[in-house]
């Protein structure tokens, strides 16, 4: 009886393991493991305390108060993230508030949970912000986890702050790459044969979305985090065209966008360049709505912007040079809302 009792212990055991690893199953061939941002949208945040409405703790977020402000300043103000899943979290991105004021949280511990009902579990590490300017913090090792609660510890000037998650999940290769069952980095991507990938031409390509997040890179530095967006990639299937993974939904109450930053390289050598974008308006017309703007929107010059004519279905492109000299071409009316 003790023996078969023992057994039903294991298999339990390996039961309960099975189902809290299955997100952490090797990648596919294709695929490789990815280290990237998941800025969470606010329906997966809670706070301890708020002062008023200032919770734009979302990375980057540019939006009112620009931060979460607690409505007490102590150690016990907490911040907490929802991952919407189980995964593996490799650390977090923290920032202060924006540029109104000079306030940040500069020192903080972290727990986390698998389920909501699970007693914490802390990280021993406490974590440190210099400044109030965008940090990165690695945990010492990636936690198999879905709910990560960020515990102030010392502040300055206020408890404010904004923070995303370092998530660890699979990645693309580029097109017409395969990679091994289990990949670790976009080094196992190998071109087919008969077929090579040219170093230089990839490091010059433009900036592009990566699949399955709302990051913009370039093909060569697709790893790295030099990125702003507060828009949240939907994987749901219906969020973008067929036979997509998804899209990035946009939050116009909340001034939502992606942000690319600088990137430099010449149209003259690469015989041009094409801007793609498939997008879908939802609900009711705004005016001036954008789908692309380089350059410095403010000041109306050195600028190339594709956007909505006014609150019409006309499409307004738009090249403004340094004397804001203009030239302007508008489509017919090419525009279905919800299409």
């Amino acid at each position: 009886m003790e023996t078969r009792i023992a057994r039903w212990v294991v298999l339990l055991l390996l039961c309960i393991t099975a189902s809290h690893t299955d997100a952490q199953a090797p990648c596919p061939a294709g695929e490789y493991t990815d280290t990237r941002v998941l800025n969470p949208p606010y329906a997966q945040r809670d706070y301890s305390s708020q002062s008023g409405t200032m919770l734009n703790s979302m990375l980057d977020d540019l939006n009112d108060a620009m931060a979460w402000v607690a409505n007490a300043h102590n150690n016990q103000q907490w911040l907490q993230i929802d991952a919407g899943a189980p995964m593996l979290i490799a650390g977090l991105v923290t920032q202060g508030r924006g540029t109104s004021d000079n306030h940040w949280v500069k020192e903080f511990t972290v727990e986390h949970r698998l389920l909501a009902g699970d007693t914490p579990v802390a990280i021993n590490r406490r974590l440190f912000n210099a400044d109030k300017s965008k940090r990165a913090n690695p945990f010492p090792s990636p936690v198999y986890a879905r709910y990560i609660r960020i515990l102030v510890r010392d502040w300055t000037g206020a408890v404010s702050m904004r923070a995303a998650l370092l998530v660890r999940t699979c990645s693309l290769c580029l097109p017409e790459q395969t990679s091994a069952v289990g990949s670790a980095s976009p080094a196992a991507c190998q071109c087919a044969a008969d077929a090579f990938l040219d170093p230089t031409a990839a490091a010059n390509r433009a900036i592009a979305l990566l699949p399955g997040t709302a990051q913009f890179s370039t093909r060569a530095g697709r790893g790295g985090r030099a990125y702003a967006a507060t828009a949240v990639f939907d994987s749901a299937a219906a969020a973008g065209p067929p036979t997509a993974r998804g899209g990035v939904a946009f939050d116009r109450t909340l001034a939502q966008y992606l942000d690319g930053r600088a990137h430099t390289f010449s149209i003259l050598t690469h015989g041009g360049f094409t801007a793609v974008a498939v997008v879908r308006f939802a609900g009711t017309a705004a005016s001036d709505e954008r789908i692309f703007d380089f350059g410095s929107a403010a000041t109306n010059t050195n600028n190339i912007i594709l956007q909505r004519e006014a609150g019409t279905s006309a499409l307004k492109f738009s090249i403004l040079t340094p004397s804001q000299a203009t030239c302007t071409v508008t489509s017919t009316a090419v525009l279905t809302q919800n299409t």
